[in-house]
């Protein structure tokens, strides 16, 4: 399974947007063999069908050969009613593209025959081969579709009762009113979306960060119809930063990592759209199995000469951000665009925030900040005390490197018994050195941003543990009072 981490919701819709669209461009389906697309409804993949809307729109995307499955429908909500699925669908996506009227499908909470229309609906999606693509959201307890928690993993399409805190959630789009939202559904089943040959998942916002937690780092679990996604042989996961607030660091940093390898040293030319590795170039292969090799001395070392691996990590970082802009400013400025275009910046790849990845790199390169490049490990760029070098104009030597946020007491500010008491006064600070931090440096964060602050917190809690051993050997007798100047 892929977990891809994005900034904000805008940035994950625009990804997974421009995902489908390079799917269905890739595929390249005909009449006889369509892509086919199940999609799903609610609040979370609306902008997502905007981006889609607005690929059409610029001509760089055609429905015309593809097929749609919606995940579910209300029972007993007519059709026409603003509310109803078959409404919502037409309303954000079917309404504004060039999707044939008989490649659309979707259930009918009003037939006569409820478990008769399950059954329709099953075996047309087996007639048309199998759905490819099932995009899919979650709610917060974690169910796909109204696959609510306990449904079997198993299951096919069928008739399903709403559990209660999903009708609090729908009541929103009932005026506030519990009684208007209907209590059964119709929806594909987890067997049915574990059936298609992808499936992918939009998880946003801090109400779905137990969900996902759930989904990533616990086994599967049908309270957590989600988590059935851990045994597809080719699932992805698209979420915001809010929904990892309950993924434990190294689970985020991990993850972040696999896209960071792919892209830098691997390169994104030999990666393929799910992920898989087409071929390796050689400059990839040396840059994962050795140290990168050190430009040698004399009139033919091409010394300034950086990298070919750092230079395709750039290059490739500044034709995504290009892409992104030419996209924002070219709808920005195209009428009818039924989307908000969000700032570029949103879709930074970087593990740090605030500046663009190509930006960042190339003023790393401008003043040879190495642990940007790739040419040496962190601890290399930083000096003895972890703090960055200050030039003599002012501004930092490397600044990618943030301060540290925790300014660790000494021996000799802390009481027996772990309190705080008194801190060592400031060291003395050149002007220079109290200038303001670097464009993008983020103080909001509360995980540390570079290894030096990582380090800090661990010397930290790894010191306080012998501070309280020390005290509980005190009060035993086996060691003298601390500051106890008595010689015995």
């Amino acid at each position: 399974m892929r977990l891809i981490i994005r900034e904000d919701p805008k940035a994950v819709a625009y990804y997974t947007a421009n995902y489908v669209r390079q799917r269905i461009n890739e595929f390249k389906a005909t009449p006889s063999r369509p892509f086919v697309l199940g999609l799903p409804t609610g609040s979370t993949p609306v902008e997502v069908y905007w981006h889609l809307v607005d690929f059409y729109k610029r001509g760089e995307l055609s429905f015309r050969n593809v097929v749609t499955f919606s995940m579910d429908e209300y029972v007993g909500l007519p059709r026409t009613h603003p509310e109803s699925y078959c409404s919502f669908m037409r309303r954000h996506l079917y309404d504004h593209i060039n999707l044939r009227s008989e490649n659309i499908h979707m259930l009918d909470g009003n037939a006569e025959d409820l478990a008769a229309e399950c059954q329709r609906y099953e075996d047309k999606i087996k007639e048309v081969g199998g759905i490819e693509l099932f995009l899919g959201g979650i709610g917060p307890d974690g169910h796909i579709a109204f696959n609510e928690p306990g449904s079997s993993l198993e299951s096919v399409t069928r008739v399903k009762t709403l559990a209660y805190e999903t009708v609090l959630a729908n009541a929103r789009f009932f005026g506030g009113d519990v009684n208007k939202v209907p209590k059964l559904a119709l929806t594909v089943g987890v067997g049915t979306v574990r059936a298609a040959r992808e499936v992918l998942l939009i998880i946003t916002g801090a109400h779905k960060a137990v969900a996902l937690a759930k989904c990533i780092e616990e086994g599967v679990n049908h309270m957590w119809t989600l988590s059935v996604v851990q045994l597809h042989p080719s699932a992805m996961v698209v979420c915001d930063e809010d929904a990892t607030l309950e993924l434990h660091v190294k689970t985020v940093r991990y993850f972040k990592s696999i896209e960071q390898v792919q892209e830098q040293l691997i390169g994104r030319q030999n990666i393929g759209l799910k992920g898989s590795i087409s071929r390796l170039s050689h400059a990839g292969a040396q840059g994962l199995y050795m140290h990168a090799p050190q430009p040698q001395s004399g009139p033919d070392s091409n010394a300034g000469a950086e990298p070919e691996s750092s230079a395709e990590m750039r290059q490739s970082d500044v034709d995504e951000e290009e892409e992104y802009v030419a996209y924002s400013d070219a709808s920005k400025s195209a009428e009818g665009t039924p989307m908000p275009v969000d700032d570029p910046a949103s879709s930074s790849d970087e593990l740090h925030d605030g500046a663009s990845p190509g930006a960042t790199r190339a003023a790393a390169a401008a003043v040879g900040d190495s642990r940007l490049s790739g040419n040496s490990s962190p601890v290399e760029a930083a000096n003895n005390d972890g703090q960055p070098e200050v030039s003599s104009s002012g501004l930092s030597e490397h600044p990618a490197i943030r301060h540290p946020r925790y300014m660790l007491p000494r021996a000799s500010g802390l009481s027996t018994m772990g309190e705080i008491h008194s801190l060592a006064p400031p060291r003395a600070q050149s002007p220079a050195a109290l200038a303001p931090s670097p464009p993008g440096y983020d103080q909001s964060s509360v995980y540390p941003a570079t290894w030096h602050e990582y380090e800090d917190q661990f010397n930290y809690f790894y010191n306080c543990h012998f501070i309280e051993q020390d005290y509980y050997d005190y009060l035993s007798g086996n060691l003298r009072r601390p500051g106890n100047n008595d010689s015995n």
